[in-house]
């Protein structure tokens, strides 16, 4: 595990210019040192843009990144969810800097009590510090300075919603008719309309498909490719060599005695013995303990790839080789594949896309731990993006149009039967009920309800009709909402004054919620106006 951390420190010839430095500024004076401007070369290096006239480094803006999905893995990894987070990531870090102008801070013991005041990190009633730190690390997978750092940006950008929300004011002239309509008693009649069923009966023309295509190549390009070379490390083959202390599974036990405890019906805890669980836990222990041997071995691996001072290293070839370690090739693969045949997940992918071949420092990785395989990737091949011809995705075009033709003639049908029900909601010989059994639909009618206490919670959409009937006076006809069932139109049967007093009594609710929709609103148009004011570039922008 040292020699993962201490792997970091080599992997650059910047170490080594700062260690010249540092001699040098031993022998000469401090002046050597502004004179020199290697303080700012590593910055330089790294930076990924510029807020307020100061550069923003990788390792600040990755953490920024990191912190934005909310210290999880990415799922979705397409280019457009890639490009939006990179937007969400430099207003986060235009919100922190304004913050800071504003001399807006969160202190150490504001940062403390969120901490120690979280059910998620209490033993029996009060904060437990091995409880904490084992959920970082075995739920997170971060360090406490990550996940406090997390923390103290996360109250920052509260403290900044807090500061617009008081600048954002509901006047009484807004609330009151925002309330009558709350309080207002409505009646509904509604249908449902389920949705196409099928494609089957979509025919498209080979002039249809080759238009569709040729308005839509980009939704079938293929991304960039890589190949790439890789030495894996399994860690079952140090399995057998790890060994558990007594004392280690004792150690394991008390700061885990949580999750083998259960409390019955009258509130009785009860504590799994040791002696039953104690197989478990070596299982475990061991395959921790397997895993960062594994790493560590791995990063040995790596080490022996970094160039020395003097710019001389292995290549991973002949690294390889001298350590009896095979190099395998793997598939082609794009940025939203896993690699195929390896054991890992997109940690490992954008790995192999943040490669740069021909670079004697960043042409491989650092060591990559799947679940079950450490891995160190190489760069070996590349193709660029290409919009295919039509003959390659043919099957994926017909599939896209079809469907696309399918859901514009139900978006028609819909729309037509909309129609129907409302000339026979004006018509009293005829009425929407009427109209809707004709139709053969499925109908209903609603009870008497106010908008603020809703449809009751068993009725199946009430959330959809609750949205569209807000505004809705008697006789009209909603537009259709998709449900899970298909589409919904309702009719306002009726819809009378309610009771003021209740109207009353919401006002507060009401004033509180309308001051967090407006201070969210406001906030991104602050967002804007910072992004203006800072002068903001992107030094690696992604086009869209």
């Amino acid at each position: 595990m040292l020699i993962t951390k201490f792997n970091k420190l080599i992997r650059s010839r910047i170490l080594w210019t700062i260690l010249a430095v540092v001699v040098a500024f031993a022998f000469v004076g401090a002046s050597v040192m502004s004179k020199s401007g290697c303080s700012e070369a590593p910055q330089e290096q790294s930076a990924e843009g510029r807020l307020f006239g100061r550069k923003v480094t990788g390792p600040e803006f990755y953490a920024s990144r990191y912190f934005e999905m909310g210290l999880r893995p990415m799922q979705d990894t397409s280019d457009e969810a890639i490009q939006a987070l990179r937007v969400r990531t430099w207003r986060r870090l235009a919100a922190l800097r304004m913050a800071d102008r504003m001399g807006l801070q969160v202190t150490d013991a504001d940062i403390r009590d969120v901490i120690t005041s979280d059910p998620t990190f209490a033993s029996n009633g009060a904060f437990d510090q091995q409880r904490y730190i084992g959920f970082l690390q075995n739920q997170l997978d971060i360090s406490a300075a990550t996940f406090e750092s997390y923390l103290r940006q996360d109250l920052t950008l509260r403290k900044l919603m807090v500061a617009l929300r008081a600048a954002s004011w509901t006047t009484p002239y807004e609330m009151a008719p925002r309330l009558a309509r709350l309080t207002d008693s409505v009646q509904l009649e509604y249908v449902i309309i389920p949705p196409a069923s099928t494609t089957n009966d979509i025919s498209l023309s080979d002039d249809e498909i080759t238009a569709y295509f040729a308005a839509n190549s980009n939704q079938f390009e293929v991304g960039q490719q890589l190949m790439v070379r890789y030495v894996a490390f399994p860690v079952s083959n140090l399995l057998d060599s790890i060994s558990v202390a007594e004392s280690t599974i004792d150690d394991y036990y008390n700061a885990h005695i949580e999750d083998y405890s259960t409390t019955d019906t009258n509130g009785i805890e009860h504590v799994q013995p040791l002696d039953e669980v104690r197989e478990s836990m070596e299982s475990t222990i061991r395959a921790t303990q397997a895993r960062f041997e594994t790493k560590d071995e791995a990063t040995q691996f790596v080490m022996a790839l970094a160039p020395d001072r003097y710019g001389q290293a292995y290549e991973m070839t002949a690294a390889a080789a001298a350590r009896g370690l095979t190099i395998g090739t793997s598939e082609w693969f794009t940025a939203s594949d896993t690699i195929p045949g390896l054991d890992g997940g997109p940690e490992l992918t954008d790995a192999a896309f943040r490669l740069v071949p021909n670079d004697p420092e960043r042409y491989f990785s650092d060591a990559i731990a799947g679940e079950s395989i450490v891995y160190v990737l190489a760069d070996s091949d590349s193709r660029p993006a290409r919009i295919p011809v039509l003959d390659e995705v043919r099957a994926a075009v017909v599939a896209a149009a079809t469907l696309e033709a399918a859901e514009e003639a139900f978006r028609n049908s819909i729309s037509v039967t909309r129609d129907q029900l409302i000339a026979a909601a004006t018509d009293p010989e005829v009425g929407f009920m009427r109209q809707a059994k004709t139709l053969d639909l499925l109908a209903s009618t609603t009870s008497v309800f106010t908008v603020y206490e809703g449809l009751p919670d068993e009725h199946p959409y009430g959330v959809e009709l609750l949205g569209e009937i807000i505004d809705a006076k008697a006789g009209e006809i909603t537009e259709a909402v998709e449900t899970e069932d298909g589409m919904v139109i309702a009719h306002v049967i009726s819809r009378r004054a309610g009771d003021p007093s209740a109207a009353e009594l919401l006002r507060p609710q009401f004033l509180r919620t309308m001051d967090q929709y407006r201070a969210a609103a406001v906030y991104q148009d602050w967002l804007e106006q910072v992004m203006n004011e800072a002068n903001f570039e992107d030094f690696h922008p992604i086009a869209p």
